[in-house]
């Protein structure tokens, strides 16, 4: 299965703002119910950074006198691990793994946000294609499968 026949899904949990947003465009985002990740994007559309819930969080714990209205780059992760819909979802669970996150952003070949993919129901995608797989397959071995898929 790759990241393209998840993006449906992953463009609806896509939130976008700009590097002129404040922290408390970014936490109001993040208020609503599915949302975990927020993409920054710079004036021309390309992914910036992006920020988290626990970004915000950390944020104000370690800076409680200053305003929420500080821009969001000032929380930002620049250093984002993202993924492209020709990919795998095998390959992004292995890359998620390895780095311990939770989301990616999808990004285009210009680098311009597509969707956001949760980890989690990448990997239930992946369990639920493999038991699908071994029912056929057991199926198929067992000769009670006509061969026809």
């Amino acid at each position: 299965m790759l990241v393209r026949d998840y993006l449906p899904t992953a463009n609806k949990r896509l939130v976008v703002l700009s590097m002129e947003a404040t922290i408390r465009d970014a936490a109001r985002e993040l208020a609503q119910p599915g949302i975990d990740l927020i993409v920054v994007a710079d004036p021309r559309g390309k992914l910036a950074g992006v920020v988290t819930d626990s970004d915000v969080v950390t944020w104000v714990a370690e800076h409680p006198n200053v305003v929420a209205d500080s821009s969001v780059q000032t929380l930002m992760s620049t250093k984002t691990t993202t993924c492209k819909p020709s990919q795998t979802l095998t390959e992004v669970a292995e890359v998620a793994q390895k780095k311990g996150l939770k989301h990616l952003p999808i990004v285009d070949d210009a680098g311009k946000p597509l969707g956001v993919i949760y980890v989690r129901e990448a990997l239930m995608s992946l369990l639920h294609e493999a038991e699908i797989n071994e029912q056929w397959l057991k199926q198929y071995l067992s000769g009670t499968s006509d061969g026809r898929g």
